[in-house]
């Protein structure tokens, strides 16, 4: 069932920008309307769930990804559709200071799957020799696990 709160607010997304519909959605819309102009998001689209809020949008490559907030309005996981990926470099103005340059994670390196906690950051993705790799770092950025296909 749709609240007249969440019809607005949906309306307001088909017709407007992401700066105008985000105040219906999000606490922290400074944040997720930061984030969406830092991948230089399209087609953004902020929608709450029970664990905060999701924005959607397409990179400039094409693909489709998805950013994950807390309720607190804290990024804690980015995701890309469809086998697509993103250069840890594009993602790294998103990370918490902590975690900024974590070992072994080149700029060049490409990101499909980001998870950030309170425990430090886990990703997947493929090295620059485009080979598999999951890791996970500490909340200082030391490497714990690296694992490579």
């Amino acid at each position: 069932m749709t609240t007249p709160i969440r019809a607005a607010a949906l309306a307001a997304l088909a017709t407007t920008s992401i700066a105008a519909a985000l105040p219906a959605f999000a606490q922290q819309p400074d944040r997720i309307e930061t984030d969406a102009a830092t991948l230089g998001l399209t087609e953004a689209e902020v929608r709450p769930d029970d664990w905060g809020h999701d924005l959607w949008g397409v990179l400039p490559s094409g693909d489709r990804v998805k950013l994950e907030y807390d309720r607190d309005g804290m990024l804690d996981e980015i995701d890309v559709d469809r086998g697509g990926s993103i250069a840890f470099a594009d993602l790294r103005p998103l990370l918490p200071q902590g975690i900024q340059a974590p070992e072994n994670l080149g700029d060049a390196m490409r990101i499909t799957s980001l998870e950030i906690d309170r425990d430090g950051l886990e990703a997947e993705g493929m090295d620059e020799n485009g080979r598999r790799f999951e890791a996970e770092w500490a909340p200082d950025g030391r490497l714990r696990d690296w694992d490579r296909d």
